[in-house]
């Protein structure tokens, strides 16, 4: 049979990155790359990318919604 899950995804501040898709389909390539299985993959990037977006503040760089933190960890 087909699994089919549903990947809530928390809102932050309302802000919502261009190219937020393209991101989290490299992030999902790379933790299935790592081994992950699909749906590991598919969690991890929401939370890396979650959190990444959470720590962008500290960056302080360029106008309007800014860059991703990549460097957090």
């Amino acid at each position: 049979g087909m699994l089919i899950s549903r990947y809530d995804r928390a809102v932050s501040r309302g802000i919502i990155p261009r190219g937020r898709a393209d991101r989290k389909k490299s992030r999902i390539a790379a933790f299935l790359a790592k081994g992950l299985s699909l749906p590991e993959a598919i969690t991890s990037a929401k939370n890396y990318l979650t959190r990444a977006l959470q720590q962008a503040d500290e960056l302080n760089v360029g106008h309007g919604h800014g860059p991703l933190q990549h460097f957090w960890s």
